[in-house]
């Protein structure tokens, strides 16, 4: 299997799985937990979860890295923790497939830095699933009432999720650092970080439901462990770019979610958009194997 295949498949899981973040932090929220509790409790358990492997496989823990690179790695991880309370706070304003769609302004958001900031090259067959994608999300805004709060909410997530991406890729340290360990040190640094927040903003709430709590350890294991390595993971296969487009198959999963769970609204755009979605993810593909693509050389 191709490295762009293998990145494919990769990141067509992670989307599935990504897409049911909406599903158990809505119950969560049921059971009186709040956004940046959440995403706490999240941080929590992921690195339990991810601890455990990590001692099961024998593998290092904390990897040896020069003081610039752990700079380098404390910025992602603040990007991811930004881009997690952002979003999983906008599930409290809006419908969970409208945060999805909101934040997947962050294909254009890549599309557009990298260009501008590490001059990446842009094709014609990009420009047209960027557009196509667009216009399935701009379909799917189109219907219904919207919270300016939660469309600046999910806005802002997809910007730092679209810097997180960009990172990712263009820092040739996260090509040598592995997967899991990466994934600890995230999850590590945005509890250390979140805790405080929890705390000022008067949001550190630890007598809840052992419900709320299974939620939280669901939503840990689905997304911040398994989902967020095979992004990592993808990532580093093929690049930002296409993985954004291609991971939008996420935003079709939670709107069959919320309809499935939440009773949410069903209407022909909404069907229209997500099919747009999913062919921009298809054509990408298909796109890219008859070109031969071959993911260019990370770089600094």
């Amino acid at each position: 299997m191709t490295p762009f295949r293998k990145g494919t498949l990769y990141l067509l899981i992670a989307s599935v799985l990504f897409g049911f973040n909406g599903f158990f932090s809505k119950y969560s929220y049921s059971y009186g937990m709040n956004p940046i509790m959440l995403v706490a409790v999240r941080s929590a358990f992921g690195v339990l979860l991810l601890l455990l492997v990590l001692l099961f496989k024998r593998e290092k823990i904390v990897p040896a890295l020069r003081r610039g690179q752990w700079v380098t790695v404390i910025i992602v991880s603040l990007l991811y923790a930004a881009t997690q309370t952002l979003f999983l706070a906008s599930f409290v304003y809006m419908d969970s497939g409208l945060c999805v769609s909101v934040q997947f302004c962050f294909p254009a958001l890549i599309l557009i830095m990298g260009a501008l900031f590490f001059h990446d090259r842009v094709v014609p067959s990009d420009v047209f699933c960027f557009f196509l994608c667009f216009a399935g999300i701009v379909l799917l805004i189109l219907p219904g009432h919207v919270s300016l709060t939660g469309i600046l909410l999910a806005f802002l997530s997809g910007l730092c999720f679209a810097w997180y991406s960009l990172v990712l890729e263009k820092c040739r340290v996260f090509s040598y650092i592995g997967k899991l360990s990466l994934s600890l040190v995230i999850n590590a640094i945005t509890l250390i970080v979140i805790l405080p927040v929890a705390a000022a903003t008067g949001n550190l709430t630890l007598s809840l439901p052992c419900q709320a709590y299974l939620y939280g350890f669901i939503l840990a294991l689905n997304s911040s462990v398994v989902a967020a390595i095979l992004y990592q993971t993808a990532v580093s296969l093929i690049n930002a770019k296409y993985a954004s487009l291609l991971i939008t198959v996420e935003l079709v999963v939670a709107i069959a979610v919320g309809i499935v769970a939440f009773h949410e609204t069903v209407l022909p755009l909404t069907i229209t958009g997500s099919v747009c979605i999913l062919l921009s993810a298809v054509f990408l593909v298909l796109f890219k194997e008859n070109f031969h693509f071959t993911k260019h050389h990370l770089r600094h």
